[in-house]
Parts: structure tokens; sequence; C-alpha cells
């Protein structure tokens, strides 16, 4: 972000943490042809809503038992946990434990269950996500077709509300932007290539 010199506001210091900012953008280029974006801000009331709170963000995610305590009261961010299960084929409710693969490969590819202990199996201490169809979050961490993802940490990003009757976290379309796993899946899984016919480096 940068200013003039001749700014009323010059002196003041922006508060620390995360916040909105509104501004104009502009990019400044040298005559060498190498430049740099800048964030002009009008006066210090386009700099708000700042808190040193990081919870929420990436670095500072929710745990599965925060999540389930901030349920339905218009809370988003990041959470976190173990991939523990899958809610059951057939199930669009879950009622009671019993209605979740705690096991992988899953019966569904459709949703995952996640806890703060990798080897929980009660539905009360954990969180559904829905995984929506055809999306890459649906393709890369469903159960039934990821099953080296079982007990594993997943990030995920949406609104803490609940999901298949549970507490839960939904995403907005299960885009790559938000999720992340601890272990990549959809790679190469076997290499059966000689060296006679490689090129030395």
């Amino acid at each position: 972000m940068r200013n003039s010199n001749y700014a009323s506001f010059r002196n003041e210091i922006l508060p620390q943490g995360s916040g909105d900012v509104v501004g104009l953008l502009s990019y400044y280029s040298t005559r060498s042809g190498s430049g740099t974006w800048q964030l002009y801000i009008r006066n210090t009331n386009d700099v708000m809503n700042f808190t040193t709170n990081t919870k929420g963000l990436l670095k500072d995610p929710y745990t599965v038992a925060e999540a389930i305590a901030a349920q339905n009261q218009g809370k988003t961010g990041w959470a976190t946990g173990f991939i523990v299960g899958a809610v059951a084929a057939g199930k669009a409710t879950v009622g009671s434990s019993s209605d979740v693969d705690w096991k992988a490969p899953a019966s569904a590819d459709n949703s995952l269950v996640i806890a703060d202990d990798p080897n929980c199996t009660d539905i009360s201490k954990c969180v559904i996500v829905p995984l929506p169809a055809g999306s890459p979050f649906q393709k890369k961490a469903n159960l039934k077709d990821n099953a080296a993802l079982y007990k594993t940490q997943l990030w995920v990003k949406g609104t803490l509300a609940t999901a298949m009757g549970q507490a839960g976290v939904t995403v907005s379309q299960g885009s790559l932007e938000e999720f992340r796993l601890s272990i990549v899946t959809g790679g190469v899984t076997t290499l059966d290539e000689g060296f006679e016919g490689g090129k030395q480096l």
C-alpha cells in the first residue's frame, strides 16, 4: 500500500491484523519495464473492520470442537480435522453413528466426516462435510475412491452450519480454493520404467 506524503493522514498508524480495505489499485511502471502494483486509500475510513482475531483463517482454522460450538451462527472460515469416515450410501440424513462408514473405502462419495481425533467413531464429536457433485473436492477427497485419505488431515473452507442432520461445514462449490489435503491424491501410484532409454542431465 502506498500513499503520498501530502496525505493529511500520512502520520497515522494503520491497524494490524485482518480486515477490509477499499482503495484504488494502480500499476507503477518504470522505464526499464519493471513495475509494481500499488494500492492507494483515500482516507483512514477506507481501512475498516480490522481485528487481530485470526480464528477461521487458514493459519488458525477452527477445530472440529470449535466448529461444532459455532454451528448456525453465520460463521464462515477454515476448519480442520482428521478424515474418519463418510456418510453411508443411501443415507440422506445422519441420525446416529451407525449411519456413518467409519472405514475406507467408504460406500458413498458424497460426504466426509471429520474429527479432532483420528480414531473417533462418535458422530456427536464430528462434523459432516458434504462434497458437491462433480467438484474437484468430491473427486480428490472422497473416501470411496481415495481410501489413502482415511485418518489424514483435511482443511476445508465453508460455512459452519448443519449438514445432513448433524454439525457440518458446507462449501459453496467444492473448488480447489476451498480445501487442502495433507496428502496428494489422484497422482501416479506406480511407476514401471527402466533406465535404458533415459537421458543424462
